[in-house]
């Protein structure tokens, strides 16, 4: 699997069970079944027997996984069939960390537990015909193409459960976010990275001199707050603050770098998700912890 290193994002700490079980709460929140296409992943077909997944995000096992550069796979046409475009992983605490596959299985290769399904592709007279969705049915399709793909994954009993495509789930939680009222332990801005030490609010900063419990990010500030007041935090939904600039194309995350938000990874310090970028000025809060270095 190493050949997808170089254009994947994990977020993922094998060290330790505190910091993934912790975190992983956050995924839960917004993929309840631990498995789920966050954003892209969009498959396309290039030509009779190649096809181009576009870069996006997706979760497995309650694992972020995000691929930042498209890709493009070469299908075995050589059977008239339906075969699987798939993302392949498994969670293991095991250092190195294990890494994802996106590849084209034959339904005999099929692994529903390891596999996160993104296509079907109906192979016909030695060529890629036709590209299927499984969630929701492509509504551009005619009716006797959904029953035929309906049919065969009965017939075959294929666990489509909690193959999901939840961008529309992603913007419901957008719309509407999710909050906390917290008691501030220092003074904070709107859209501070915020964590919780004690039960209070303060600054989160990865810089490796400070409090390595300040690298834990659980939300952005709703609103400033002064020492001892009770303030809200938005651990989910959308911000927003003209003072953002992400325009990095490599990367849909954007980070924690010191006491701010980059779509850069910071070079040092621990490597910190905070969400998913919407715009040059516009985040998804979606706290994570990638790794200590």
């Amino acid at each position: 699997m190493g050949a997808q290193s170089n254009i994947q994002v994990r977020t993922f700490d094998p060290f330790s069970r505190l910091n993934s079980d912790i975190l992983n709460r956050f995924s839960k929140i917004i993929v309840p079944e631990g498995r789920g296409i966050i954003d892209g992943l969009q498959v396309s077909k290039l030509t009779d027997n190649t096809v181009r997944v576009t870069a996006g995000v997706a979760v497995k096992e309650f694992v972020v996984i995000e691929y930042t550069q498209p890709l493009d796979l070469t299908v075995n046409v050589s059977v008239d069939e339906y075969k699987f475009v798939v993302m392949t992983y498994n969670y293991e605490k095991v250092e190195p960390a294990p890494e994802a596959e996106i590849r084209v299985v034959s339904f005999a290769e099929l692994d529903t537990q390891s596999d996160l399904i993104l296509k079907i592709l109906l192979i016909d007279g030695g060529i890629i015909t036709d590209l299927y969705a499984i969630y929701p049915p492509d509504p551009n399709l005619r009716r006797e193409e959904r029953n035929r793909i309906k049919t065969f994954i009965e017939e075959h009993n294929v666990d489509t459960n909690s193959h999901q495509d939840i961008r529309s789930e992603i913007a419901q939680i957008a719309a509407s976010g999710l909050e906390l009222e917290v008691e501030a332990g220092e003074i904070l801005n709107i859209n501070d990275p915020v964590c919780l030490i004690g039960g209070k609010s303060y600054k989160a900063n990865n810089d490796p001199l400070a409090d390595p419990a300040r690298a834990y990010v659980v939300g952005l500030a709703k609103e400033a707050a002064m020492i001892g007041e009770v303030k809200k935090v938005k651990i989910g939904g959308t911000a927003q603050d003209g003072s953002w600039n992400f325009i990095n194309a490599a990367t849909r995350l954007v980070y924690l770098s010191g006491q701010a938000l980059s779509d850069t990874v910071p070079a040092t310090g621990p490597v910190v998700v905070v969400g998913l970028k919407q715009a040059s000025d516009t985040v998804l809060i979606r706290p994570q912890f990638l790794f200590l270095r």
